[in-house]
């Protein structure tokens, strides 16, 4: 009888292919060699095993949570193994690299492209919310892109499920600063109470980036307009800008969904007029 070996590797990780370096953990290229196919990998950076195991578990159970097709699957994991990891559905990019090649050619995201990434990032948001998550790191690197040029929202290591003994259901709060302070809200730096009007403030955050190829200054100093930086911003998109990155947090929409409504609402001015993305 003819015994048919087996690989002597399940899985490949390309620890020369980083896809995504972060505080909480790194993501690499991998190859699974029971179906053939290329996947992401995602590592923990914590130093000790049993952390590792800790904090890729937490965010599997929050994966879990998260239901919505905006949402990055999980095709596999491995949480026992001295390194264990999660293995993620592999992206053709992210909102990043857009943002990165259109600042190293000197563009800016015309207002109707703009938008048309602003609303997929709240619908993203909307589905994490309604699972009962805060993300707590909206940046565009954790906005992955798929077939049919779709962003899907990825990374939930630091964030948090609802609190049902504060007042408000949403509400969270830590002792250290999480997220990326370029994109984090004034009450993430502050180190208060955060809710998911904490992610609308990061996806604001994206929108200015996106129209000016700057970062919004921080919620105390002066804060010029898109329309500064970029002419074919209207009235109503800075006025949109401005509700999402309002310092307060009730001062900004209630909802991912009343968000997008004003998004849509926007949108079909800049498609009246047919304007064409700059990336």
């Amino acid at each position: 009888m003819i015994r048919r070996l087996r690989p002597l590797r399940r899985l490949r990780i390309f620890r020369d292919r980083p896809l995504g370096i972060g505080g909480e953990g790194s993501v690499y290229l991998g190859f699974r060699y029971a179906t053939g196919t290329y996947c992401a990998v995602k590592l923990s950076n914590c130093l000790d095993p049993s952390e590792k195991r800790r904090h890729l578990a937490h965010e599997w159970a929050r994966r879990q949570r998260v239901a919505g097709n905006r949402i990055a699957r999980v095709v596999g994991k491995n949480l026992t193994c001295a390194d264990p990891f999660l293995l993620l559905e592999l992206a053709h990019g992210s909102l990043k690299d857009e943002m990165d090649f259109a600042k190293a050619n000197g563009l800016v995201f015309s207002p109707s492209y703009a938008l048309f990434r602003l609303r997929q990032i709240l619908v993203a948001l909307a589905q994490t919310h309604r699972s009962g998550i805060v993300h707590r790191d909206v940046k565009p690197g954790n906005f992955l892109c798929f077939e049919g040029n779709t962003l899907k929202i990825s990374d939930f290591g630091v964030g948090r499920t609802r609190d049902a003994v504060t007042r408000n259901p949403w509400a969270t709060f830590t002792r250290e600063v999480v997220g990326t302070p370029m994109y984090a809200a004034p009450e993430q730096l502050a180190r208060r109470h955060v809710d998911h009007r904490a992610d609308l403030y990061s996806a604001g955050a994206i929108l200015y980036e996106m129209l000016t190829r700057h970062a919004p200054p921080p919620a105390k100093q002066r804060r010029l307009p898109p329309s500064a930086f970029n002419r074919c911003v209207g009235r109503r998109l800075n006025a949109l800008t401005a509700w999402l990155l309002a310092p307060d947090p009730r001062q900004r929409p209630r909802s991912a969904f009343e968000a997008i409504r004003a998004v849509d609402s926007v949108y079909r001015l800049y498609a009246r007029k047919r304007l064409r993305p700059a990336v």
